[in-house]
């Protein structure tokens, strides 16, 4: 499936950001003008289900990996994957090719929620402002207004979907890039034992000390500190 793209800015070089889940590429609406600063152009594909992009077969993980391959070009300077972007990136990495490859939080750990999490959300979902502001209070107007309206654009059957994930082991077996993991030093959804076995694969390990899960809302300063030697 070809994925619709939003397109920042123009640059010398290039980046593609993949966003995480019940978000959309929108997402990066602060992080793609940074990189813009530093000469790239940025591409920030819609996964499919999520945005502008098109839905259904969301069971499999392998067809969202699928989607970036065949939208996105080979040989990048810099993939950005967050959550559940940063899992399928890195499945696709192989192919993609990019030259430096930053996973931020992502979803390699699915057991770490409940099976029922996604179900319960699905029933909650998509959050006001007003509880979106209480849950997540350091991040801007901006970015409580993208989330929101990225929430009202989910297929919400994703949501239910995503319980097929559980059950398999996505860590790769080396990094095939110049390749960075970030870590939420609040609530990470890495596990220790993960970002451990990654390191010991090839893995830059750093820190974003004072973010949760959403570390470029949390705290954008310390976001594009730990991407030093990458960016």
């Amino acid at each position: 499936m070809k994925l619709q793209i939003r397109e920042f800015g123009h640059g010398d070089k290039l980046a593609v950001l993949i966003h995480g889940g019940a978000v959309d590429g929108r997402v990066w609406h602060a992080v793609a003008p940074e990189l813009n600063k530093r000469g790239y152009r940025v591409l920030a594909p819609d996964l499919r289900g999520h945005g502008l992009s098109a839905r259904g077969g969301y069971t499999d993980p392998d067809a969202f990996v699928e989607d970036l391959c065949d939208t996105l070009p080979v040989g990048a300077d810099l993939a950005i994957g967050h959550s559940l972007g940063g899992l399928f990136l890195s499945l696709a990495s192989e192919h993609l090719k990019p030259q430096n490859l930053v996973l931020s939080e992502p979803g390699f750990d699915q057991e770490i929620v409940p099976e029922d999490y996604f179900d319960k959300l699905r029933e909650t979902f998509p959050p006001s402002a007003a509880a979106l502001s209480e849950i997540c209070p350091r991040w801007s107007d901006q970015d409580i207004e993208m989330a929101v309206e990225a929430g009202h654009m989910l297929d919400l059957d994703l949501l239910t979907a995503m319980k097929h994930f559980r059950g398999r082991n996505y860590l790769p077996d080396a990094a095939h890039a110049h390749a960075l993991l970030q870590l939420a030093g609040r609530g990470s959804m890495v596990t220790p034992e993960t970002a451990a076995i990654l390191e010991q694969r090839g893995f830059t390990v750093r820190v974003v000390e004072n973010a949760g899960h959403v570390l470029f809302n949390d705290d954008f300063d310390d976001f594009f500190r730990t991407l030093d030697g990458f960016v």
